[in-house]
Formats: structure tokens, C-alpha cells, sequence
């Protein structure tokens, strides 16, 4: 009992210490990184770098972490003073950094992120937004506009790849000098991810769906050809509707054509009103429109853990941005419903994954008979067509997406196992392996450091993938809540109540695995999420 009691009196001291330390300094880097994204100025990238850095050199602070770690854990019976013991060793154990290693750190992520900011492609010598790119390969017909798109989407590779790589070193240096064979391991191990589990999910993934995505590139391939008048084997990466083909523009159903004329400020307004999850305080707060200078993706920021989530985006006309808004806002409310009398180390989700998964239910929204109903003007019996349409679309979008994703995670473990191999040539094979896209001739360019996640988001796009499988048992449940189905899903109050008690609420004081389990009523499983997709296909 006193070891109890010691262990118990020595943590709750040393949480009430590093949350007076910590809370102001981690809304003061917040904020600086909310106004880089606004406006990429040289002001801006260097208050982000040190605030950033200042965050850091509490966690790297010798004394405390020694402090931290002679505290026995072992000890700790009550559940959430041992969920916050784990969860900032984690945190101090690999920021045990120079300060001088940091600042640099932090200088590179943030003058990277300026430069993808502020970087617009050219094409036939004029600028142009990611937006205007975006829509030439959705839209247009003419191949030679669609391959000088693509190639100026490319372009910014080239702006960061130096920096990038610097970046990349520095990740692997500072890693080994924590015991880490390098940053790759090293990040999975904070994110409570066994490398060889994830592995394996990956395999499972892929031979469980390659019957299906044989059968869906073999016709994929085969519209495309006759679409632009090449044989199969003269298609190119440009000819795909997507600057990295992590989702594809469908034959049968436009949900741009649905969504035209549909808002996507007012629309996920009332979504989550519907839901009983108000967002007007978090559109208030938000930066929705696209302008020169400012980040051109989308992502939101808990800036204090009280309230103040910030959601950025670049809206245009159509589904891509609704979709994007309900994406974002998803993210939002998971934050907002966490609950406030959580202590602060636990006042946020669970894990990237858990808020990918919600974000990744609101986003699947649009595909749905009732919200079409609702928010595209047309007409019950239209919808309910179009909806059985969207779900195989739905099924075709996971199929790309999953393979994309490979390609992104296999590609960030081996840049971190050897950066200094032939990166551009790795990238095209893994394109080729996974994807299935021929790679250009000749070309030998830093395609792969045109997406910005490796520099600003490393380590993360497996997140994505484990939490599409997790938002497919989020919409089993609210299935099965409101005696609905996934083509005819309702949007009421008792899917809200249903996402806020039993994944907001908890914060993070379950592990992300846990998490998904009492949320859903089931782990997480690939052979489920593949069987439900063998599933949608049956449905032809």
C-alpha cells in the first residue's frame, strides 16, 4: 500500500509540474504553426521553428525525465495516473536530445514547410494552386495537358528534396543516438506499433484483396485506354485522375455532378447539428478558402486541448472538398467532445489512427443515399441508384487507396533504412509493384518528395490505412444502431451520442487497439475489413 501510495503522490506531483510547464508552450507553437500555414513568411517559419523547439526542450529536459522514469510504474493501481506514466515516457524518452540537434530539427520541418507552401507549379509558364492541377486531371481529355499537369505537380520534389533529406538524417542520427536502428522504428515504437504486426496487416491486406484489385485494374486499365485512345500498355501515370493515384474518378457515378452546387460550409453544418455535435463555434475558428501563400492541403489543430481547434482547408465547388470539410471536421469534434475533466495529457484522442478512423466515417458520408437526399436536391428514388453506385465506388476508392498507401509506407521504411540509395528509382518500383502504374521514360526525378507527409507528417500514412479499417467497424456499428445500412446510413442524434460516449469522451486513456475494440465490439481485423469488401463487389 505506501508503495502505491509513494508511487501515486511522486506522479501526480510530476503531471501537476509538467502541465504548468508544458500547457502554455504547446499553444504558444501551435498557434505559430496555425500562422505559418496561413501565411508562409520568413517571420512566421522562424516563431514556428522556436516554439516548437521550446516544446521540445521541456521533454528533453535530463532531470525530469530521471525523475519520470525512477518512478514505479509497477506501482501505479489507479489505471489513468498509469496511462499518463506511459504515455510522457514515451514522449521524454526520444526528445533525450541536445538542444542544438532539436533547433535544428525543428528550423528544417519548418522552412520544408514553408517551401511546400509557398511553392506553386507552372504550367505553360503561368502558376498554378494544387486545385487547378487537380481539376485537369479529373476533367480534362487531352493527354498532352494532362502530362504537363502532372509534371508541374511534381516540381516542388525537386524545391525540397535537399532539405528533405537533410531532414531525413537528422531523424536517423538523433534515433540511433536514442537506441533506435532508426527514425522508422523509432516512431512506430512511440506510436505503440510493433513493426512486425504492421507487416504483416500490409501482407494480409494485399493478398486478401489482389483477386480484386486484379479485377479492377485489368478494367481500370482497359476504360482508360479506350478513353484515350492508347493501348493498356501506352498508359501513363498522367492518364489516372490523380496526381499519385490514391483514389480514382469513377465511370458509372460523378459525385462532382451531385454536389455541384452544394455548400460545404453549410452542408457540414448541419451534418453535425444533426448529429447533436454543433460546429458552428469550430466554423468560426476555421480557414476554409484557398489563397496565394497559404498551405494548399487540409488538417486540423488542437491548439489548447480547451476548445480553441482550428480546421484549415482550400474549398472548392464539388464532392472532393465536401468530402475533405466533413474529413476535417470530424477530426474537430473528436477533439471538442474529448472530455474536458480529463487530465491534460489525456485530453486527446487516443491515437492517429482513432481520429483518422472517425474522420474517415464522416468523409464516406457523401456516398450515402439519405445524405445525397438531403444535401444534393435530387430526388429519394435518384439517390438510392446513386448510392448503390457510390458504394462499389466506395469499394474501388478503398482498393486504390490501400495500394497507395503501401506504396507510402513501404517507401518511408526504406528511406529510413538507407536514405542514401537510388530513392528515385525505389519510389517507381514500388508505384510499379503496388500500384501498377508504368513509370515515365527516362525518368529519374524526387517524385517521392512531392507529397508533403514526409515532412511534415512522418511516419503516419499507415494511420490512414489501419483507420479505413477502422471506420468500416465505426459504420457496422452505426448500422446497426439505427437498423440502417451502409448505402442508407442515418444521420441522427444517436450516431452522435454514439461517437461521442463511446470514442470521444475517453480521450486517450485507452490504447489506440483497446480503443477500437470497445468502440466497435471487435479488434481490428483485416481479414474483416477484406471480407467486407469482397463483400460490396458481390453486390454487382
Amino acid at each position: 500500500m505506501q508503495r502505491a501510495e509513494t508511487a501515486s503522490s511522486q506522479m501526480r506531483t510530476f503531471i501537476s509540474d509538467y502541465e504548468r510547464e508544458m500547457e502554455p508552450l504547446a499553444k504558444q507553437a501551435a498557434l505559430a504553426h496555425w500562422q505559418l500555414q496561413l501565411q508562409s513568411s520568413v517571420h512566421n517559419q522562424q516563431a514556428a521553428a522556436e516554439a516548437a523547439a521550446l516544446v521540445r526542450m521541456v521533454l528533453a529536459d535530463k532531470a525530469k525525465w530521471n525523475l519520470l522514469r525512477n518512478i514505479d510504474a509497477n506501482a501505479l493501481e489507479d489505471t489513468t495516473l498509469l496511462r499518463q506514466h506511459t504515455l510522457l515516457a514515451t514522449s521524454f524518452r526520444i526528445n533525450q536530445l541536445e538542444a542544438d540537434e532539436i533547433a535544428e530539427m525543428e528550423e528544417l520541418r519548418s522552412s520544408l514547410s514553408a517551401r511546400y507552401n509557398m511553392h506553386r507549379a507552372k504550367m505553360n509558364g503561368e502558376e498554378c494552386s494544387d486545385n487547378h492541377l487537380d481539376e485537369i486531371l479529373a476533367n480534362s481529355q487531352d493527354s498532352l495537358e494532362r502530362q504537363r499537369a502532372w509534371e508541374a505537380s511534381k516540381t516542388v520534389g525537386e524545391v525540397a528534396e535537399e532539405q528533405l533529406l537533410d531532414l531525413v538524417r537528422l531523424r536517423n542520427r538523433c534515433a540511433v543516438k536514442l537506441g533506435y536502428r532508426n527514425y522508422y522504428e523509432m516512431a512506430l515504437d512511440a506510436q505503440e506499433i510493433r513493426q512486425e504486426e504492421l507487416s504483416a496487416v500490409l501482407k494480409d491486406l494485399e493478398d486478401g484483396c489482389r483477386p480484386l484489385w486484379v479485377r479492377f485494374r485489368n478494367g481500370l486499365d482497359a476504360k482508360l485506354a479506350a478513353q484515350f485512345a492508347v493501348s493498356p500498355s501506352e498508359l501513363m501515370p498522367w492518364h489516372h485522375s490523380n496526381r499519385f493515384f490514391q483514389t480514382v474518378k469513377q465511370s458509372d457515378i460523378n459525385l462532382d455532378e451531385v454536389y455541384t452546387h452544394t455548400d460545404a460550409v453549410e452542408t457540414t453544418r448541419t451534418v453535425f447539428q444533426a448529429m447533436g455535435l454543433p460546429v458552428d463555434d469550430l466554423l468560426a475558428r476555421a480557414d476554409l478558402y484557398e489563397r496565394v501563400g497559404k498551405c494548399q492541403h487540409a488538417f486540423c489543430l488542437n491548439v489548447d486541448r480547451k476548445g480553441d481547434i482550428r480546421v484549415l482547408c482550400n474549398i472548392t465547388p464539388g464532392e472532393r472538398w465536401l468530402t475533405t470539410t466533413l474529413h476535417e471536421f470530424g477530426h474537430a469534434v473528436y477533439d471538442k467532445f474529448i472530455k474536458i475533466d480529463l487530465p491534460y495529457v489525456l485530453r486527446r484522442p487516443s491515437h492517429a489512427i482513432t481520429t483518422e478512423a472517425v474522420a474517415l466515417f464522416m468523409g464516406r458520408l457523401p456516398s450515402t443515399s439519405k445524405f445525397m437526399a438531403t444535401f444534393s436536391g435530387r430526388s429519394e428514388p435518384e439517390c438510392s441508384v446513386l448510392a448503390s453506385r457510390a458504394e462499389h465506388g466506395q469499394l474501388t476508392h478503398q482498393l486504390v487507396f490501400l495500394h497507395w498507401c503501401m506504396v507510402m509506407t513501404h517507401f518511408e521504411r526504406e528511406l529510413y533504412s538507407n536514405p542514401g540509395q537510388d530513392l528515385n528509382n525505389l519510389w517507381w518500383d514500388l508505384v510499379e509493384h503496388y500500384q501498377r502504374i508504368k513509370r515515365p521514360p527516362h525518368r529519374n526525378k524526387p517524385d517521392w518528395a512531392a507529397k508533403i507527409h514526409f515532412a511534415s507528417s512522418p511516419v503516419y500514412y499507415h494511420s490512414y490505412l489501419l483507420g479505413e479499417m477502422a471506420a468500416s467497424q465505426i459504420t457496422r456499428s452505426a448500422v446497426q444502431l439505427t437498423s440502417s445500412s451502409v448505402r442508407n446510413l442515418e444521420i441522427s442524434p444517436a450516431v452522435g451520442n454514439y461517437l461521442q460516449t463511446k470514442l470521444f469522451n475517453s480521450g486517450a486513456t485507452l490504447r489506440w487497439d483497446r480503443w477500437v475494440a470497445e468502440a466497435t465490439g471487435s479488434p481490428l481485423s483485416a481479414a474483416s475489413f477484406v471480407n467486407d469488401l469482397h463483400a460490396i463487389e458481390g453486390t454487382r
